[in-house]
C-alpha cells in the first residue's frame, strides 16, 4: 500500500505525508523524509539517510543491530535516555539525555531547522489576496476570492447523503453470497429463538429474546467490521 502511494506520489510530483505509529522497517525505507515527534513536538524532519547521524550528533547512540525504525521510536520516547552516550565535549555540555523541549529546540537550531525555517520565510509563488505580487508575477489572481476556495463542501448535505447511500448499497450488494448466507443466519436464529419462546407472556424472557437477538446482530456485523 506504502509503495503505491508513494509512486502515484512521484507520478504526480505531489508530496504525501503519511502517519504510522509503529511502522516496520521495510515501509520506513521506502520513504524520503521522515518527521519525529516527540510529546507532540517536533524533533527531527528531514532526509531519513541522515536521520541516524543527527541524533549521533546529539549523543545517542543506536544500539546494534537496530533498525531505523525502531531507533527512532525509542529516541522520542523516555527509553532514548538510555541510548544516550555522548562523546567528550557534547558531555561537558549535556551530561544528562535531553527531555523533548531541548530536542524540539536543539532541531529548531539545527542547519536542517534553520533550512526549513528559511524555505517558509521565502516569498510565496501564489498570490491569495488581491494586489499582492512575488518575485514571480501574478501567478493566481485572486485566487482566495474564488468560489472554489470558499465554498467549504463541494455537495450539500442532502446529495452527499445520497452519494454515499448509494456507495454503501453497492459495497452491500457486491458480494451476494453473503447477503444470501447472512439471511439464511438470520431466518434459522429467528426460528430457534422464536420456537422457545413461543407464547411466552413473561416480561423477563421477553426482553431477554430482544436482548439476544441484539447479541446476535452485533456480533454478526463484527464481520463486515472487520
Amino acid at each position: 500500500m506504502i509503495e503505491v502511494l508513494l509512486h502515484y506520489g512521484r507520478i504526480r510530483k505531489q508530496t504525501r505525508i503519511i502517519s504510522l505509529l509503529q511502522p516496520s522497517p521495510e515501509t520506513v525505507s521506502l520513504f524520503d523524509e521522515v518527521i519525529v515527534l516527540s510529546e507532540g513536538q517536533i524533533i527531527y524532519a528531514g532526509p531519513i539517510e541522515e536521520v541516524e547521524d543527527y541524533f549521533a550528533n546529539l549523543g545517542f547512540k543506536s544500539p546494534e543491530f537496530t533498525d531505523v525504525a525502531d531507533f527512532l521510536q525509542m529516541v522520542s520516547t523516555e527509553e532514548g535516555a538510555t541510548l544516550y552516550d555522548p562523546d567528550g565535549p557534547t558531555k561537558a555540555v549535556r551530561p544528562n539525555a535531553p527531555n523533548s523541549n531541548e530536542l524540539a529546540e536543539l532541531f529548531r537550531n539545527s542547519k536542517i531547522g534553520l533550512r526549513i525555517v528559511e524555505d517558509l520565510d521565502s516569498p510565496l509563488s501564489y498570490v491569495w489576496t488581491e494586489g499582492e505580487t512575488t518575485d514571480r508575477g501574478e501567478e493566481v489572481s485572486n485566487l482566495a476570492m474564488s468560489e472554489a476556495v470558499r465554498t467549504r463542501y463541494a455537495n450539500r448535505f442532502p446529495r452527499s447523503t445520497q452519494l454515499i447511500v448509494q456507495r454503501f448499497i453497492i459495497l452491500w450488494l457486491r458480494d451476494k453470497r453473503v447477503i444470501i448466507a447472512g439471511a439464511v443466519k438470520n431466518v434459522l436464529m429467528g426460528v430457534s429463538v422464536g420456537g422457545v419462546f413461543f407464547n411466552t407472556r413473561d416480561q423477563i424472557s421477553i426482553q431477554g429474546a430482544l436482548f439476544q437477538a441484539g447479541l446476535f446482530i452485533m456480533l454478526g456485523e463484527f464481520v463486515a467490521l472487520g
